[in-house]
Parts: structure tokens; C-alpha cells; sequence
């Protein structure tokens, strides 16, 4: 399979193992978006959106080393787009003392149209997580 073709069929960052790192000493949550709503390419805006990239989210590991589950609580929102509004990936009613989340970036197949026949380069935005406590 070309390069192209697999790009066609979507392209992914691979899983990101613990990228987002939590310790909590209550229930929380954690929010994502992008600070703006296109991407900039050598720090000029373009007309490419960011909602064209897919955040999954899913359960990392236990960073104290003791290998303890997570909370019953725990709620996991495993896909979403990208936006500049705060989107809910994770909650849990309980807080815990260090827990990882892996976290994989993807353009979906339906989305590389977006892509074609851009000017080549490297095309960026800032992303935030928030952890909000509950």
C-alpha cells in the first residue's frame, strides 16, 4: 500500500501512551480543545479546520506502580472531534492518587479530502487539557 493510499484510508498519531497524567484527591474531569479553529502553517491561519481530527481517549495506567484498577466511576468519552469549545474525554467520581490516560490523534478517512492539494508543511494548533475538579 502507497503512501498516498494509506493516507486516504486515515492516518493516526499511534497511541500515545500516559499522555495526560492525573492526580486527584476528588472526582474530576478532563476537557480538550484546540485554541483555535484552523490550523496555522508558518504561523499564518488557514482554511484548514481542526475538527478534522478525531482525540481517542482510553485508559492508561496506574502511575503508583501498585497496579490498583480504576474507579467503578470512571467514564471514558473514547472518541471525539477536536473544537474550541471544551469537550468532555474523561470523568470519574473519584479521585486517584496518579492515573495515565493514552490519547490517539487520527484523521478519519471520511476527513482526508480536507487535506489534498494543501500547501505543503507543517500544519499547527495548540491543544489543552483541563482537569476540572467535581
Amino acid at each position: 500500500m502507497g503512501l498516498s493510499t494509506h493516507y486516504i484510508n486515515g492516518n493516526s498519531s499511534g497511541q500515545q501512551t500516559n499522555h495526560i497524567k492525573v492526580t486527584s484527591n476528588n472526582g474530576y474531569e478532563i476537557n480538550v480543545r484546540a485554541t483555535t479553529e484552523y490550523f496555522s502553517l508558518n504561523g499564518n491561519m488557514t482554511t484548514l479546520p481542526v475538527n478534522t481530527i478525531m482525540i481517542a481517549t482510553s485508559l492508561g495506567d496506574d502511575l503508583t506502580g501498585s497496579g490498583s484498577a480504576a474507579p467503578a466511576s470512571l467514564q471514558i468519552n473514547s472518541a471525539v472531534p477536536l473544537s474550541t469549545s471544551n469537550t468532555n474525554i474523561v470523568s470519574s467520581g473519584e479521585g486517584e492518587s496518579a492515573r495515565g490516560f493514552h490519547v490517539t490523534y487520527s484523521i478519519p478517512a471520511s476527513q482526508t479530502s480536507n487535506y489534498l492539494n494543501k500547501e505543503p508543511g507543517t500544519y499547527t494548533t495548540n491543544v489543552i487539557y483541563t482537569v476540572v475538579p467535581q
